[in-house]
């Protein structure tokens, strides 16, 4: 997904996110092995629409799961799941302080960083007061407890155009 600069907006981050057809098929909820595993489950895939609150901070990841009732509709305060999907303009700030801000959130689990360019992501879970960080390339299959799903990474970016 390319996306365009994020910016302050009374005390918040807010982000503007313009999608492309670049490793859409994770995210695409009629089609996603994530959106098709969760169906009939107390847990929700929410799409770039749905913002993640953490005190006065909100971002728009490229997904999120939630599973929890929320007070309101309009952004999420206890994710399980978020996923972020970097360009190399993004990259920098996805990793750095979209992630920290993230690993704050109390019940999130797991934080998944996807490459736009290369068959990469990267998974941060939260393993007791830890976040553990795996890395997941080419032939491995992306591990995802947090909703028992696991997929293979040439499946997530089948059909991506990689650089």
């Amino acid at each position: 997904l390319a996306k365009v600069p994020e910016y302050p907006i009374s005390g918040c981050i807010d982000q503007c996110l313009s999608c492309c057809p670049t490793l859409n098929y994770p995210l695409d909820q009629g089609k996603s092995p994530l959106f098709n595993h969760l169906r009939n489950k107390p847990c929700r895939v929410f799409s770039s629409d749905m913002k993640v609150r953490h005190q006065n901070t909100f971002y728009y990841p490229d997904l999120s799961v939630g599973c929890e009732p929320e007070a309101h509709d309009q952004y999420l305060e206890h994710p399980l799941l978020v996923v972020e999907v970097f360009s190399p303009s993004s990259e920098k700030r996805d990793r750095g302080v979209k992630r920290l801000t993230y690993q704050q959130i109390p019940g999130l689990q797991e934080i998944l960083l996807f490459s736009q360019d290369r068959m990469l992501a990267e998974c941060y879970r939260r393993e007791g007061e830890q976040w553990i960080m795996e890395r997941y390339e080419g032939d491995e299959v992306l591990s995802m407890p947090c909703i028992d799903l696991a997929l293979p990474m040439r499946e997530i970016y089948d059909g991506v155009e990689l650089k």
